[in-house]
């Protein structure tokens, strides 16, 4: 299995890159699943099947 990410943006950009991600009415539609942390398992087995859009892991859940 790989796993890959990125980070990357202009931190003086950061609070109006929020502010559209806020007032967006179409990001709710790319998220299609959320998991906590405990569940992690059962989000890489979603992942794997890619039946899925964006996967949201909570960490103190």
């Amino acid at each position: 299995m790989t796993l890959r990410g990125s980070w990357h943006y202009n931190l003086s950009l950061y609070p109006k890159i929020m502010q559209v991600i806020q007032r967006s009415t179409v990001v709710s539609r790319l998220i299609s699943h959320t998991f906590p942390m405990s569940q992690i398992q059962q989000a890489f087995e979603l992942s794997a099947s890619q039946q899925n859009a964006k996967i949201i892991l909570h960490p103190w859940e």
